[in-house]
């Protein structure tokens, strides 16, 4: 099931998580598969289940066939989870200890291959590889990383184990690292700076890692185990291996039948004695002379009696049960479980599975060719990153064609109000001028209209006439010092493309017949002008003296060819 949150939202930024999630930690430890059920949201964690299945092979039934149907019973139990972290035994796993001059987690994945390659068993071609950071001095430029390969065929074949039974992990850790990164998160082991070791003690493998100042350095698995204990005791008591192990459950290595106690004993002792010798080479191998404070023991340890006391008692080292139950001692982790876990079961891996550190957060062995893919999720990527694409697209057209349209209807608009403004507008008052007026003050008033006037029809009008250029015509003609000229109003208009000047006022001669000086003097003057010529005139006596005069003028030339 894929979350539509995954779609547009990353699952972590840094260290710091973004979409919460559910998820699955799954391991299969000897004939026990543990379950770890998690909620993990922005600021803290919710463990919600913790669950097993024992795997119990029936008549004519392979141990493949039992695992398949023991796992089947915890589909259930995995509806509705969005990641399945499963864990690989360290015992396929190779693991080698890298010092490296950056730190750069991206440039560190990019020359691991060629780094490791010489320390492998098998070629680089048929292996997976992947490293966590166990110390990292940023200012020396220098890191520490234990680099994890194992071989791809053994990757795919256990695979397969969950794959047959519909189960489809996303991620791929290794148990000795989940119980590792259980460990960083408890803050009663997290905070010790000594030397410790995580044994885990399986059926026929116990694996070792050595722990300094809280960092991982070394790990080892030795090909023994419980279950091939038992074996080696059945080999000499001749006794049932149910029979032995409900002693070694019952009454520990030390108690119970004779015979059996002192073969388990004996071959207990040799077990701790070869832990014994890889604490020892691991110390030396790493320079460390001191004491190791304590081993904190998992796996199949839990099942037998007084294990603990007799391990403390072998190795002169304090053992004690690794307890996966402090991780609620961490403030970001919180117990929601409904039922408490049998005491039976070890839940370390599991927990540590789904409950990665941030140390441990990108590390997955499910890479190249093991990649999950998640078609679902990327088809849905794929859609809804076109779909939002196209939106904003049609979001940016609508707008720009309703802004478009707005200011078209708004240009429209102001076009018309001038346009009609225009038409109605006099370039020179039409009324009455005041008597005090002088010419020169209306020629003053006349020039500052007509370059207002002027700019506004230099906009809308193709025939360029020159009002200025007419009115300072008129001007030359109508200052005459000797005699009084009124001028009532001047008119410029435009029939058939041709200008036209309307001048009306009045006359005073202060010598002379006024008709004759009008007449013989005055309207001379406008016929002598090389810009109008007298298209009609008239002239009528005044009531309080004087003339009355109405001129009409046409242009003789271009007024702005005259003016230059």
């Amino acid at each position: 099931m894929i979350n539509l949150k995954e779609i547009f939202l990353p699952e972590m930024i840094g260290s710091r998580r973004i979409l919460a999630q559910r998820i699955a930690g799954l391991t299969i430890q000897d004939d026990t598969i543990s379950l770890a059920l998690v909620q993990a949201k922005r600021n803290k964690t919710l463990v919600e289940q913790l669950i097993t299945e024992t795997i119990t092979p029936g008549e004519n039934e392979s141990l493949a066939d039992s695992t398949k149907g023991s796992l089947a019973l915890l589909l259930p139990h995995l509806k509705g989870v969005d990641k399945i972290r499963v864990c690989i035994p360290a015992s396929i796993v190779v693991f080698k200890e890298l010092h490296l001059q950056f730190t750069d987690p991206e440039k560190i994945r990019m020359v691991l291959d060629y780094e490791i390659e010489s320390m492998l068993p098998f070629s680089i071609h048929e292996a997976i590889v992947d490293f966590i950071i166990t110390d990292a001095h940023k200012d020396k430029e220098k890191t520490q990383v234990l680099v994890a390969a194992v071989r791809t065929s053994d990757l795919h074949d256990y695979l397969a184990t969950f794959t047959n039974a519909g189960i489809n992990p996303t991620n791929l850790t290794i148990d000795l690292l989940a119980n590792y990164s259980l460990y960083q998160q408890i803050p009663a082991y997290a905070q010790q700076q000594q030397t410790n070791a995580l044994i885990k003690f399986g059926a026929h493998t116990t694996r070792i890692a050595f722990i300094q100042n809280g960092q991982l350095r070394l790990t080892r698995s030795i090909q023994r185990g419980v279950n091939t204990i038992l074996q080696l005791v059945h080999d000499e008591t001749k006794l049932p291996l149910n029979v032995i192990e409900q002693e070694l459950a019952t009454h520990g290595i030390r108690g119970g039948d004779e015979p059996v106690a002192r073969a388990l004993q004996q071959h207990f002792t040799h077990l701790l004695n070869d832990v014994q010798f890889t604490l020892n080479s691991f110390s030396l191998k790493l320079g460390h002379f001191g004491e190791i404070t304590q081993l904190l023991c998992t796996g199949r340890s839990r099942t037998i009696n007084n294990f603990m006391t007799f391990c403390s008692n072998t190795l002169q080292i304090p053992c004690n049960l690794f307890d996966y139950t402090k991780i609620f001692e961490n403030s970001l982790i919180k117990n929601k479980l409904k039922e408490k876990p049998h005491d039976g079961y070890d839940f370390t891996t599991a927990l540590g599975a789904a409950l990665p550190s941030p140390q441990q957060h990108d590390f997955d062995l499910r890479r190249n060719q093991f990649t999950f893919y998640r078609g679902g999720l990327i088809k849905k990527q794929l859609i809804a990153g076109v779909s939002l694409v196209l939106g904003l697209l049609l979001i940016i057209g609508i707008r720009g064609y309703t802004g478009i349209h707005a200011l078209s209807t708004q240009a429209q608009k102001l076009e018309q109000q001038e346009i009609a403004r225009l038409k109605t507008a006099n370039i020179v008052p039409r009324n009455r001028p005041q008597k005090n007026k002088t010419l020169v003050v209306m020629i003053k008033d006349a020039e500052r209209l007509i370059k207002e006037k002027t700019e506004i029809w230099a906009s809308f009008s193709k025939d360029r006439m020159n009002p200025l250029a007419l009115l300072l015509e008129l001007t030359r003609i109508l200052t005459i010092k000797q005699f009084t000229i009124v001028v009532k109003t001047v008119s410029i208009t435009t029939e058939n493309n041709v200008p036209t000047v309307k001048v009306e006022g009045t006359f005073k001669s202060k010598i002379g017949s006024h008709f004759s000086d009008y007449d013989g003097f005055f309207v001379k003057r406008f016929q002598e002008s090389p810009v109008f010529k007298v298209s009609e005139q008239e002239g009528v006596p005044a009531p309080d003296g004087g003339v009355n005069f109405t001129i009409t003028l046409t242009l003789k030339v271009d007024p702005e060819t005259s003016s230059g």
